[in-house]
């Protein structure tokens, strides 16, 4: 299996950059540069990398990932069960761990050391689009304790609101906002009598930074 020269333009962005989004249309092909990105971290850097999705692409990811890797089951598990068999799955010799957002919040306390990439596929989904949720903040965690590595993906990051767009910016690159009432401050707009949020603004500001730190292709 062999990149197309745009993904392997995309695959050398992102190893310059730690913390980088892929922002592609759908069917654009994401998932080949993620897959030998995630190889790429375990033989240079050292590093186990988890992959969160909705249920419904998991196995389609694990096959993608075999395909594009050459891994097998072993290497390329999905981590589901009761919490003996969660437990013996994360302390396995691994090389990437597919789970969905709620197995991530419920896991995060348990991951080896050795894990400190995430990719999260699908991140504009209910996983981890709501800036407070306990999904998002176990995400924020992980990266407070051990993680270095970031790879969101989306063809549509921002999802029915801006706020959606939060914590990918947070983990990428917190100075821009600092927190989330900054960024509700710059870009929600309140009526002045009853203070019910009436809309957004500021939304070209928001678009330059996803740019920023992402590749977009369609």
């Amino acid at each position: 299996m062999q990149l197309r020269p745009d993904q392997f333009e995309d695959l050398i962005t992102l190893i310059a950059n730690p913390r980088h989004g892929l922002w592609h249309e759908p069917a654009v092909g994401k998932t080949p540069t993620a897959c030998v990105y995630t190889k790429y971290l375990l033989e240079n850097q050292g590093t186990t990398t988890v992959w969160t999705q909705p249920k419904s692409i998991m196995e389609k990811n694990q096959k993608e990932l075999m395909r594009w890797t050459g891994w097998d089951e072993k290497d390329v598990v999905i981590v589901d069960g009761n919490p003996a068999q969660v437990q013996r799955q994360l302390t396995s010799q691994a090389k990437v761990f597919l789970m969905g957002p709620a197995r991530f919040r419920l896991s995060q306390p348990l991951f080896p050391d050795r894990i400190k990439a995430v990719v999260a596929d699908e991140i504009h989904m209910k996983g981890f689009s709501g800036p407070e949720s306990k999904q998002t903040e176990s995400l924020y965690a992980f990266y407070k304790k051990q993680g270095k590595f970031f790879l969101p993906m989306s063809g549509t990051l921002i999802n029915g609101k801006p706020d959606s767009a939060y914590p990918t910016i947070k983990l990428i690159e917190p100075h821009y906002y600092g927190n989330y009432d900054q960024f509700k401050n710059f870009h929600h707009e309140y009526d002045a009598w009853t203070g019910y949020l009436t809309g957004y603004r500021n939304l070209e500001k928001l678009k330059q930074i996803l740019l920023t730190h992402g590749i977009r292709r369609t």
